[in-house]
């Protein structure tokens, strides 16, 4: 196949071309006979199209190079890479180190300059941030609420238990879907009592009160779904109505929900799928939807029926265990509870570790009922004593129908012995939670007019806060709230609350109002100032800030210096220095309690070198990435093409499979920059890099050329002695790479580069991608990394000729092809007039 036949890629097949039909009077074989005669322009197109390849593969072969020559000159003389070997900075002294027994309380970096301009002769006092740190902020218990039980702790007792608190239902408004969850917090009432204000039982207020919360559309259109959706008893059923003077012609339907929740409101009846329902029975009108059942939001049951293999999960010390519950009878009492808990909880977390008690206290005004509390403590031996311990965390997280505030237990999920984060104010176990207690209409004597607590700190108030924010989202609120100066934090393992200034040393200060005394922030975090006469406020302890001071001592004089600093990081004559401890002083002899540099102790100097490892490592890569460059280069101008082998043409790719194309091609490729003129002079051009003007030079600094001959000049690199070289004289070894040309005034070299120098200019020569001339290489192919030369350069000149041609050639194999056909339809049409002529003479004398 090393001979070219055919068409060109760009004309495949003339018979594609070719219109009509031939040869059916002549017997002729119409289209062989025109691609025998057209098989000149054909060839032409042929040639040309391989001719085109062989640009195409040359210019991908330069980009190759000029792709490694980006690679290389980004990497080692720009000035943006931390590699940069054409700059002085990795050459230079600026690994700098404390050096002296008191070196310890420094880390330092910068320049030599700096290093050796100054000693530290002491550290009087490190920089501190004024801080609040209260003390133990929760009641390190964690109790259940009340449950009813006999009044020997028998299960028996029934109370109303209900069956939607903690579930959620969906209302479909228009085409966008609503959650109205239906909290089992403090504030709803799932009670079917009646509210004596309204008539109403308390379960359908808090439903009501739950759509209430749920905001439909944003902005001036934004309306709460309670406005539209309205709720009621009709009967033993649950009936909702809509206001379709605020629902502007929206259908409002319901979507399903959580739990068997639609059951409880009778919207479905037992076993019955909500999906089995016509939108009739689920969308809620002017003229109402009543659940096509009684609706059942409240049921009787005895606490052993509450408890009864229920499972809850508790975290102790951050390890989860979930435990069941056995089951109970009514006879069961409290204190078997109890003791199957704490037996549960042993086997789950090893034995002395959680204690579990109960009590069971009188009801007053009812004779056969009692009150029942578990509480859960952690605990550590003591001798032959268990003591509490402090240091453990204890919470509930989760236990369907145990949590909740409507749960048999009566706490949240989430409940500890510590403070529970993502409870309110009131829930959340902080020792002063009592005071955020509210009433009956969830109302307490601190809040504004508006349902809000006050919390201030220096003189900047956090907004927002209500009963119902968390502590996290109290103490989120705090660190987001502009220019108040402080974050706060909360240690769980110490149960304490840190308020932390953000001014830096003594510009930071931590103040509560103490003319607001409705001001909640004393009773979160204590009081700064250790003079509130307030009861049950939380022990805090204030820190005011501090500034760092040192003694700085300059050459030529003894006299020392005494620096301040609002941190502990800072830059002192282009050292960057960050102070750890203290030394150097000592109290006065006066007796004063002052302190003063003590002389007799040593100071802190500094060394700086070579940060030799990162130098190594710079130039080892720079040699293997020259190496590789000269390596490629010496390739192409050295291969010779194998002349069997030209770039195919479609027709002859038809013939071949996939991989017999791939190693045709292979073969074609090389050689293809064979002798290249550019080429080889750059070849020249790297090795001439290293010449008799610096062999001897680099050669001391571990820097050669190979004496292999057929590495054709790759460089060698001796680790060894360029360390040695950086370690002795760093100046010189930077000299020899960095060194600009020397020239006297008519221009005349008279000291050569450095080698970093010499390299970057025969790099640019041949592949800089910036400037109106960019590199010879990218002129000739081109480069993505000068995106202006893709499309102007002479390969592509080259191409963009050929192509012209091939048009040319294919205008003109389209009029021969043409000019043929019609030739030979004429021909044919003369032939079948003949025989007709023919066949009507031989009729005659038949």
């Amino acid at each position: 196949m090393a001979g070219v036949s055919g068409s060109s890629s760009s004309y495949n097949s003339l018979s594609s071309q070719i219109r009509g039909y031939g040869g059916l009077a002549s017997g002729l074989d119409r289209d062989t006979l025109i691609e025998q005669m057209t098989a000149g322009t054909r060839s032409k197109i042929a040639k040309q199209g391989q001719q085109k390849t062989k640009i195409e593969w040359q210019m991908e072969a330069m980009r190759d190079i000029t792709s490694k020559i980006y690679g290389f000159t980004s990497n080692y003389t720009s000035y943006a890479s931390s590699n940069n070997l054409l700059s002085s900075t990795l050459f230079s002294r600026n690994l700098v180190t404390a050096v002296g027994a008191n070196s310890k309380y420094v880390s330092v970096s910068g320049t030599a300059n700096a290093a050796e301009n100054m000693s530290i002769a002491g550290i009087k006092q490190l920089a501190s941030n004024a801080k609040l740190t209260t003390g133990t902020v929760s009641n390190r218990k964690l109790d259940s609420g009340m449950m009813m039980v006999g009044t020997n702790g028998e299960l028996s007792v029934e109370t109303e238990v209900s069956t939607i608190a903690g579930d959620a239902f969906y209302i479909k408004y228009g085409n966008k879907n609503y959650t109205v969850k239906l909290p089992d917090t403090d504030d709803y009432n799932y009670s079917m009592e009646k509210n004596p204000d309204t008539q109403k039982p308390y379960a359908i207020e808090s439903i009501q009160k739950a759509l209430d919360n749920v905001t439909i559309g944003s902005g001036t259109d934004a309306q709460k779904l309670g406005d539209i959706v309205k709720v009621e008893m009709d009967g033993a059923k649950v009936k909702f109505t809509v206001d379709e003077s605020k629902s502007h012609g929206n259908t409002v339907m319901f979507n399903g929900g959580t739990g068997n929740i639609l059951q409880d409101l009778g919207i479905v009846k037992v076993g019955q799928d909500f999906s089995d329902l016509d939108d009739d029975e689920k969308t809620i009108t002017a003229e109402g939807l009543t659940g096509t059942y009684d609706a059942k939001l409240t049921e009787k049951k005895t606490l052993a029926e509450r408890l009864s293999g229920s499972q809850i999960s508790f975290n102790y010390n951050g390890e989860t265990k979930w435990i069941t519950l056995d089951k109970y009878k009514d006879e069961n009492t409290l204190e078997d509870v109890q003791k199957d808990l704490q037996k549960k909880l042993d086997d789950a977390f090893g034995k002395g570790r959680i204690q579990v008690s109960q009590k069971v206290e009188t009801f007053p005004g009812d004779p056969n009922r009692a009150a029942g509390f578990l509480a859960f403590e952690t605990v550590k031996k003591d001798g032959a004593n268990m003591v509490n311990d402090g240091s453990s965390t204890l919470s509930i997280t989760a236990g369907a129908g145990i949590v909740g505030k409507t749960g048999a237990f009566g706490i949240l999920a989430g409940s500890s012995n510590r403070v529970n984060l993502s409870a309110s104010l009131k829930d959340s176990g902080l020792a002063t939670s009592g005071i955020f207690s509210t009433d009956a209409d969830g109302k307490n004597p601190m809040m504004d007019a508006d349902g809000n607590y006050t919390l201030k700190i220096n003189g900047v108030k956090v907004e927002g806060i209500t009963k119902d924010t968390t502590v996290k989202e109290i103490m989120n609120k705090i660190n987001a709230t502009e220019g108040i100066g402080v974050t706060v934090t909360y240690q769980e393992m110490s149960d304490r609350f840190v308020v932390t200034a953000t001014g830096k040393g003594t510009s930071g200060d931590i103040q509560f109002d103490d003319d607001d005394p409705n001001n909640i922030a004393k009773y979160l975090f204590g009081d700064p100032t250790g003079t509130d006469t307030t009861a049950n406020l939380p022990d805090a302890t204030y820190e005011e800030g501090k500034d760092a001071i040192i003694s700085v001592k300059y050459p030529g004089s003894d006299e020392a210096i005494e620096i301040t600093r609002g941190s502990n990081t800072f830059t002192l004559d282009g050292l960057n220095v960050t102070l750890k401890g203290t030394f150097g002083y000592k109290e006065a002899a006066d007796g004063s309690g002052k302190l003063e540099l003590d002389d007799t102790e040593e100071a802190i100097t500094f060394d700086a070198t070579v940060d030799a490892d990162k130098t190594v490592e710079a130039v080892k890569g720079m040699v293997e990435s020259f190496n590789e460059i000269l390596e490629l280069v010496n390739s192409h101008v050295k291969t010779k093409p194998d002349r069997d082998y030209s770039p195919l043409t479609d027709e002859q790719k038809d013939e071949m499979s996939e991989s017999q194309i791939e190693k045709w091609e292979e073969k074609a490729k090389q050689g293809i920059l064979f002798a290249d003129m550019d080429l080889r002079m750059m070849a020249d051009n790297l090795r001439a890099i290293i010449n008799s003007g610096n062999s001897t030079e680099l050669s001391a600094m571990g820097i050669t050329t190979s004496t292999n001959y057929s590495d054709n000049g790759k460089l060698v690199f001796d680790e060894t002695k360029f360390r040695a070289a950086l370690q002795n004289d760093p100046d010189a070894v930077r000299s020899a790479f960095t060194r600009a040309i020397g020239k006297d005034d008519n221009g005349n070299v008279t000291t050569q580069g450095g080698l970093m120098v010499s390299m970057k200019n025969v790099m640019d020569k041949y592949g800089s991608t910036t400037g109106a001339t960019k590199g010879i290489l990218i002129e000739r192919a081109g480069s993505i990394y000068a995106p202006t030369s893709v499309l102007s350069n002479s390969l592509q000149k080259q191409i963009d000729q050929i192509d012209d041609y091939i048009e040319r050639l294919q205008d003109k194999l389209e009029t021969e092809t043409d000019r043929y056909i019609s030739q030979f339809t004429s021909l044919e049409t003369l032939i079948s007039q003949m025989n007709n002529q023919s066949s009507y003479i031989s009729s005659m004398f038949a």
